[in-house]
């Protein structure tokens, strides 16, 4: 069994970059893949599409896993911006 869980490529320490399908499909996105199985085994990052389910099989190093959990972890980054707006009409004198 194994668990996939889909992490934000913006990460400053380590940028993963699925390489895009033909116009048209499914694009890959990354997840990080732990075999739950006692004990737990780290298998790395791997680039899947978006739909993975609970239940689906996927071959990773030629190994068939069964996946049992998809979670989906989503960060907010902050953007500022300052919008100034100078209105010729107003007089301060």
């Amino acid at each position: 069994m194994a668990m996939a869980s889909q992490i934000p490529t913006f990460r400053k320490a380590q940028m993963i970059v699925c390489r895009k399908k033909e116009k048209g499909r499914d694009q890959n996105y990354p997840y990080k893949v732990i075999e739950i199985t006692p004990p737990p085994r780290n298998l790395g990052i791997r680039c899947f599409p978006s739909n993975l389910q609970c239940g689906d099989g996927v071959t990773i190093e030629g190994q068939n896993y069964t996946i049992s959990a998809v979670t989906h972890r989503y960060q907010l980054r902050k953007v500022f911006s300052l919008v100034t707006r100078i209105d010729p009409w107003l007089n301060d004198g």
